[in-house]
């Protein structure tokens, strides 16, 4: 699990009721029933527990089913290749991908890549 900096959301793997497929997701960190906010493959789930989320060598966020390498889902191409990208889960809810190189100002918005 990924827990925004205020521990506010939490990002995940989930399956819905007794189904064994498997979604990324995205749900307030202290609601009992675990409301998600987000699903990144809502429509293509993952049907093994061999899901990955990891930054491809062109920063793009890449969801992987790791039994068989197929991406299943992707972030948008950002406007340039980073040099140390991080993925950062918000507490606004929202994943963003960042280039955190050495610069001490961490609002700068050339830093966001998605």
């Amino acid at each position: 699990m990924v827990v925004s900096a205020g521990e506010v959301f939490e990002m995940g793997f989930f399956s819905r009721g007794k189904l064994r497929s498997r979604y990324l997701g995205v749900w307030y960190k202290k609601d009992i029933d675990r409301s998600v906010v987000w699903v990144a493959n809502k429509d293509t789930p993952i049907l093994d527990s061999s899901g990955v989320l990891s930054i491809n060598t062109g920063g793009i966020l890449v969801l992987l089913m790791n039994s068989s390498n197929d991406i299943v889902w992707s972030s948008s191409k950002g406007s340039r290749a980073p040099q140390n990208p991080v993925a950062v889960l918000l507490d606004s809810g929202n994943l963003v991908l960042k280039d955190d190189r050495n610069d001490n100002n961490n609002n700068n918005p050339d830093k966001f890549l998605w």
